[in-house]
């Protein structure tokens, strides 16, 4: 069972979900590395393999040397998720329902943000990095875009346009537009887009022409009626 391939200069990392397997592209040459436990999420960095497994953050390389980097027994009763790059030695991990974690220069410390609760609620499943975003991708819940801090929420879900709310992975692409592989489908985001749905495009609100904000609230008539929502959103 193969879970992620890295390619690196003419050789292939898998991660199974026992070792990392090395091979090369050219000569029929495995090598197969250990890590003292399940191996659960790796990430690929200036040709340096980041293996996070049961007992601790690991670094190996082509020629198969294994180095322990941090035995992270902080999250060792959790389930991780993913290990993403976020500049110069610092790393974020996921967890399934106990939120995100920074690692840098051999400590880990809880990374909090705006969207704890969204993500412990919604089961956090995969995550992808940009310059300035980062995407967190849940079960049950969509797609959420914070900043690097954590902040600035943006959610994404059945009712804004995603086509499934199962998201099993993330990538940002050059122009920093967010592609999601969904549990049925392939969607891609416009991040920086200035437009997003009031409400779904199934809503029964019918064609909206006319709205106004008073006190707070949010006025929309539409052939079908007059509405009314509280404004600001609560788009958790």
């Amino acid at each position: 069972d193969i879970w992620d391939i890295k390619p690196c200069k003419g050789s292939i990392f898998l991660r199974t979900r026992e070792n990392i397997v090395i091979t090369s592209m050219q000569a029929d040459e495995w090598k197969f590395l250990t890590f003292n436990g399940l191996v659960l999420a790796c990430e690929l960095v200036d040709d340096r393999l980041y293996v996070v497994s049961e007992s601790g953050l690991y670094v190996c390389t082509l020629d198969g040397d294994v180095s322990l980097l941090s035995d992270i027994s902080v999250l060792s009763k959790y389930n991780i998720r993913n290990i993403k790059h976020i500049g110069s030695h610092r790393f974020i991990l996921s967890t399934h329902f106990n939120g995100l974690y920074i690692y840098e220069d051999g400590k880990v410390s809880p990374f909090h943000t705006d969207v704890d609760n969204y993500i412990r609620h919604n089961m956090l499943y995969t995550i992808a990095v940009s310059e300035d975003n980062i995407a967190i991708g849940t079960v049950s819940g969509g797609v959420v875009v914070v900043d690097k801090q954590g902040n600035s929420p943006m959610y994404i879900n059945m009712q804004s346009g995603l086509q499934n709310n199962t998201v099993l992975c993330l990538m940002f692409d050059v122009s920093g537009d967010l592609w999601c592989g969904l549990d049925q489908g392939i969607d891609k985001v416009s991040v920086s887009s200035p437009f997003s749905y009031l409400y779904s495009r199934t809503s029964s609100l019918g064609s909206g022409y006319a709205q106004a904000i008073h006190d707070n609230k949010l006025f929309i008539g539409t052939n079908r009626g007059l509405y009314v929502s509280p404004y600001p959103f609560d788009e958790s």
